[in-house]
C-alpha cells in the first residue's frame, strides 16, 4: 500500500506522541470504524479544507487523512489539488491508497510516497486475537491468510461472517465449469439482500480472480487459503488458459463498479460473475 504524504513546514525532529497530543484531526474515511465509500465526493474535501483554516489545539499541526483515496472523484482530486498547492502552515496531509495510478499526476509530484509493506500473516492473527478474542484458532488462522497482511481488511471479514459466505461460494465454485443454477440463484437471493454480506461476495470473487491470475503468472502451485480451496484453485487454473482470471478481474471488478453506480440488482450481478468464471465470453450485465 502507499502512503502519499503533502506537508509544509516539515519538522524531522517531532516525535509521533508529540504530534498527536496537539493536533485537530479530521478523518474523511475510516476502515475498521465504517464501511468504506466508493465515491469520496468534493463536498468532503471542502469539509477538510475548512477544517484547515482552523486552528489547532497550543498552535499544533492539523492533519487529514484521506482513507482509500482512490475513491475521490474528478471533481474530489482537483479540489484536494488546490489544497496541495497553497496549503496553510504546519498541515499535513495523507492520502492512503492501493493504486497509486489512480491519482492526478499534479497530486502525486506534490506529495511524498512512503511504501508500506503488509503485515505479516502471524502477525495479523496476532492482532486478530486482541481485538477480537472470541475468534477460534481455525478461524483465526484462515482469516489471516485471507487477509494478506491487512487487519482491517481480516476484522472486517470477520465482523461480516465472511468464512460462511466463503464456503457457501467456493461450494459453488467448485463445479465450475458446471454451474446448478438454482444453487446460485439461492446464494444470490440470499447475499444480494444484505450490503455488507453483498460488499464481502464481490471482495471474496475478486480476490479469487487476482490470486488465481498471480499463482499462474509466478507458476506457484495454490495452497490452502481457507481449508480445501486449494484443490478447487488447482482444478481451475489447470482448466483455463492464463488470461481468463485477469481478464476476469477485469470485467468482475467494472461489473461491480456499474452495478453501484448505476443502482443494478446486486442479486444480478452476483449471477453474472459467476458466469463469467465460467466462460470467458460471458458479457456481464447489460442496459
Amino acid at each position: 500500500m502507499a502512503v502519499f504524504v503533502a506537508e509544509q513546514e516539515r519538522n524531522p525532529v517531532l516525535g509521533f506522541s508529540a504530534l498527536a497530543a496537539s493536533l485537530l484531526v479530521l478523518i474523511v474515511a475510516l476502515i475498521l470504524v465504517f464501511r468504506l465509500k466508493r465515491d469520496i465526493a468534493v463536498d468532503t474535501v471542502r469539509e477538510a479544507k475548512d477544517m484547515l483554516r482552523q486552528k489547532a489545539a497550543e498552535g499544533g499541526w492539523r492533519v487529514v487523512i484521506v482513507d482509500s483515496a482512490e475513491y475521490l472523484n474528478h471533481n474530489g482530486q482537483n479540489a484536494l489539488l488546490k489544497i496541495l498547492e497553497e496549503p496553510p502552515s504546519k498541515s499535513l496531509l495523507i492520502l492512503t491508497t492501493s493504486q497509486p495510478g489512480a491519482f492526478l499526476p499534479t497530486i502525486r509530484s506534490r506529495c511524498r510516497m512512503i511504501q508500506m509493506e503488509p503485515l505479516k500473516t502471524a502477525t495479523v492473527a496476532t492482532l486478530l486475537e486482541k481485538f477480537a478474542p472470541t475468534i477460534g484458532d481455525g478461524e483465526k488462522e484462515a482469516i489471516s491468510r485471507y487477509a494478506e497482511g491487512s487487519i482491517g481488511r481480516a476484522l472486517q471479514f470477520y465482523a461480516d461472517v465472511g468464512i460462511e459466505l466463503y464456503r457457501d461460494l467456493l461450494s459453488i465454485l467448485s463445479e465450475i465449469p458446471a454451474i446448478d443454477l438454482v444453487k446460485l440463484q439461492d446464494m444470490a437471493e440470499k447475499v444480494g439482500r444484505s450490503e455488507e454480506a453483498y460488499d464481502t461476495a464481490r471482495e471474496i470473487l475478486t480476490n479469487w480472480c487476482s490470486r488465481i491470475a498471480r499463482l499462474q503468472a509466478r507458476g506457484e502451485p495454490a495452497a490452502d487459503v481457507m481449508p480445501g480451496d486449494s484443490a478447487v484453485f488447482t482444478r481451475l487454473m489447470e482448466s483455463y488458459p492464463p488470461r481468463h482470471f485477469l481478464d476476469t478481474w477485469e470485467k468482475m471488478s467494472q461489473l461491480f463498479n456499474q452495478t453501484e453506480w448505476s443502482n443494478l440488482d446486486k442479486r444480478q450481478a452476483l449471477i453474472a460473475a459467476f458466469l463469467m468464471l465460467q466462460n470467458p465470453d460471458h458479457p456481464g450485465l447489460s442496459l
